[in-house]
């Protein structure tokens, strides 16, 4: 089973989410940069962070830091960033740095569990993938 890492400051939607995708994934939540940076490891497959992780305060912008922690770290995770705001900034920042994919909360849970499905998937068995090749310049023509 892959796992995700749910990075999202609100145990509401921590646990809601993580509801959503057990059945599919194992999922490691965290409330705060430091426990999605002790959580973080090379067997996760995917990280879906929320851009704000304090209510209230509309210049924070902490998803965004472990983003670029998360991707100095692990350069090859997928990562999806999310927001209940609408805020283009940040959707621009985080894909320039490195985001794959922005979701807008309320999130639709059947797309999410498409798209955290194809990129988990995304880098699985390159050594399966170099056997293949290998067989195929092999084959009888």
């Amino acid at each position: 089973m892959q796992q995700v890492l749910i990075l999202d400051d609100l145990p509401d939607s921590l646990h809601l989410l993580k509801v959503a995708l057990q059945d599919e994934f194992d999922v490691v939540t965290a409330q705060s940069v430091e426990a999605a940076e002790r959580s973080l490891n090379a067997g996760t497959s995917v990280a879906l962070i929320d851009v704000r992780l304090s209510p209230g305060e509309p210049w924070d912008k902490g998803g965004i830091a472990f983003l670029w922690w998360a991707k100095d770290h692990f350069p090859r995770l997928p990562v999806v960033m999310m927001s209940g705001y609408h805020d283009f900034d940040a959707i621009v920042v985080a894909l320039n740095a490195g985001a794959d994919y922005f979701l807008e909360k309320p999130i639709d849970v059947r797309q999410l569990v498409t798209l955290l499905r194809a990129l988990s998937e995304r880098d699985q068995h390159p050594e399966g993938i170099a056997e293949l090749r290998r067989r195929l310049r092999c084959a009888p023509r």
